[in-house]
């Protein structure tokens, strides 16, 4: 992530915060997480006064949520509030739209999507995220995963042999095969792939085989629609 939060107009080159064009809100909440998020785009009070719908919930094993709706800075204000606990792994979360009254989350039950979420787990670093953001004049909030930054990625056992099947390698991963699985199947950047020094076979939460390399950067992307007026 950038060393200091920025925040730029759309269509604009300066990286220099625009405070003078910020709702006052929003500067706020600016203050309270300094440095915890990256915001790109028009913040203007007339982007941050529209409305959106999403849904929570307390833990991503839930299967029912619960329907909220306000402005975008309101969205905003309650996710970022909730920043510590994102720092617990499948902690509470939110569903990127309205959805039907059953309250339960799944494609069939959505009924708009406001807002487009993206996880790069790749190894495209986050000032590069943000650099291809500005240049496609997108508005949005970038900040790091809970597996931002881990040395280790863990290949269940049971995924990895069917792809070793499917593309005739042996099911005992390599330091080279492990590396062809992350690429072909997890995208992984050729830089992480080359960074693998060790893989071993770990059973603590199931069979699985424990990839170590070298730390990157893994970040959340949360798009806004750039057409309203």
């Amino acid at each position: 992530m950038s060393e200091s939060l920025s925040a730029t107009t759309t269509g604009t080159s300066t990286e220099q915060p625009l405070m003078a064009e910020i709702d006052p809100g929003f500067a706020q909440l600016l203050a309270d997480y300094p440095g915890q998020f990256d915001v790109i785009g028009d913040v203007k009070s007339h982007w941050l006064n529209h409305s959106l719908h999403w849904a929570v919930a307390s833990g991503v094993q839930n299967t029912t949520f619960g329907p909220r709706n306000g402005t975008v800075l309101e969205f905003l204000q309650k996710h970022m509030q909730s920043f510590e606990s994102r720092l617990k792994k499948d902690g509470k979360c939110f569903v990127s739209g309205e959805i039907g009254s059953s309250n339960k989350r799944g494609n069939k039950t959505m009924r708009s999507n406001c807002m487009i979420v993206i996880d790069d787990d790749t190894g495209t670093s986050r000032d590069r995220s943000i650099e291809l953001i500005r240049e496609r004049g997108y508005a949005a909030v970038v900040y790091p995963t809970f597996n931002d930054q881990k040395p280790v990625t863990f290949i269940k056992n049971d995924d990895f042999v069917r792809w070793a099947q499917a593309n005739d390698r042996d099911t005992i991963a390599t330091i080279e095969t492990a590396g062809l699985y992350l690429a072909k199947v997890k995208g992984y950047q050729p830089h992480v792939v080359a960074s693998i020094h060790t893989v071993e076979m770990d059973d603590d939460d199931g069979p699985a085989f424990r990839v170590a390399h070298d730390p990157f950067d893994k970040t959340r992307i949360i798009l806004f629609p750039t057409t309203w007026n």
